[in-house]
């Protein structure tokens, strides 16, 4: 046996291993075995032993009165009063009954009937008069308009309380009925390769409604198959249920909304077939839009408010970012140009310096060790009146000083004459 799970694409193009496709063939096998088993039988011939019977009767019963009238015509007077007694009317009068009643079998116009003797079928009726043995022959209808059922209940029926609370009452008609629980159905998880990110692309679960309208177009069938509106009701809700949760448990709460008409086809189809010998014909079969908790969905009515405020809280963001950016590059080029300034002066006042002191060098004849010396004294003499020397080396430094003060003094050079 070859395993699909091994299988590539391209050999199994359905997507659907060999376990699937036989629990499918084995669904189908059980189903028509519970159709088989559905199957029923009329009996029309049965009808004519029961004209037989009731014909029998009525003979029986008009033979008594015939004979009792005789007695009573002939022997006149020779029964003693009170030793007569009549039994020919009463008979007279439950053939007339009887046959009043077998003629009028109705069938309304908005019911389907068949005719049952103790249990077994006999024949369809049609609305209208069926005259049918009374007493013997049973009639059982069912409506043959449509048949719209709703589950779990109308919108004013199903509870808005949470489930640890008890049920409210609504008023119907004057009545108060009792509420009932939402049907919840848990979705599936997300695939970890899946490439959806949405909010609603989690696992959840979801409240769902079903609608659904069928019309009876076998009474005999319907009698056998479930027997009451009621009891087909409950069925059917319990069909779309399991397929609901079969549906729900491959998909994402997202997914499921998406693929909504392909639930409800799903739905369908599992209804039909599951519903083949009921005598019923599916019209209509469809899951509304699953609701979420009004908090998510409070949540995803806000969301484009959300986006918008967000958006214009990035734009304004952005808009200041791009002030501030060329705020910055102003002072950057405005600082760029003032250092270029201020270090074009500062060249220029430090080639000046330099010129000044190669040209007192030059004038007093001295190194360039003595002239920066000098400088050194004379700035020092413009800021303070006093020098500290310290202990140690304070001498040296003084001598050094003075040195330099000295040097700093023009010097008269002695002139030589030039050889002419």
């Amino acid at each position: 046996m070859t395993d699909n799970s091994t299988q590539s694409p391209e050999d199994n193009p359905s997507g659907i291993t060999e376990e699937e496709e036989a629990a499918k063939e084995l669904e189908k096998a059980r189903i028509a075995l519970v159709n088989a088993a559905m199957q029923t039988t009329l009996h029309p011939k049965l009808i004519l032993i029961t004209w037989v019977i009731t014909g029998g009767l009525y003979i029986v019963l008009l033979g008594i009165a015939a004979v009792t009238w005789w007695f009573e015509i002939n022997l006149v007077g020779t029964v003693k009063d009170g030793f007569y007694l009549d039994i020919a009317t009463p008979s007279v009068f439950l053939v007339v009954l009887h046959a009043f009643m077998t003629v009028y079998r109705q069938v309304e116009t908005d019911e389907r009937g068949a005719a049952y003797l103790f249990g077994r079928a006999l024949k369809l009726l049609e609305p209208g008069l069926n005259p049918l043995p009374w007493g013997l022959v049973q009639i059982k209808t069912r409506p043959r308009t449509t048949q719209e059922e709703q589950y779990p209940a109308e919108p004013n029926l199903v509870s808005k309380k949470d489930d640890r609370e008890p049920l409210e009452y609504a008023e119907v008609d004057g009545k108060q009925v009792q509420c009932v629980r939402p049907i919840r159905i848990v979705t599936g998880a997300p695939k970890s390769d899946s490439e959806k990110k949405g909010i609603l692309e989690k696992q959840m679960t979801l409240t769902v409604n079903f609608v659904l309208q069928y019309i009876i177009t076998d009474v005999v069938k319907f009698i056998a198959g479930v027997g009451t509106t009621k009891e087909a009701g409950r069925q059917l809700r319990d069909i779309c249920e399991a397929t609901a949760a079969e549906e729900f448990v491959q998909r994402t709460a997202g997914e499921v909304i998406e693929k909504l008409s392909d639930v409800n086809h799903t739905l369908r189809s599992t209804l039909i077939t599951r519903t083949e010998n009921w005598g019923i014909e599916i019209l209509s079969a469809r899951m509304l839009s699953p609701d979420i908790s009004h908090e998510l969905s409070k949540s995803l009515r806000d969301i484009p408010d959300a986006e918008a405020k967000a958006l214009v809280v990035g734009i304004t963001a952005e808009a200041e970012r791009n002030k501030r950016v060329k705020e910055g590059e102003g002072a950057a080029s405005a600082r760029e140009k003032f250092l270029v300034a201020e270090a074009n002066a500062e060249g220029v006042l430090l080639a000046k310096r330099a010129e000044g002191l190669t040209k007192m060098k030059k004038d007093l004849d001295v190194d360039g060790e003595t002239v920066i010396a000098a400088l050194a004294v004379d700035s020092i003499n413009e800021k303070t009146n006093v020098i500290i020397a310290g202990a140690e080396g304070g001498m040296r430094d003084i001598l050094a000083a003075v040195s330099g003060a000295q040097a700093a003094l023009p010097k008269n050079k002695p002139t030589t004459k030039t050889e002419e």
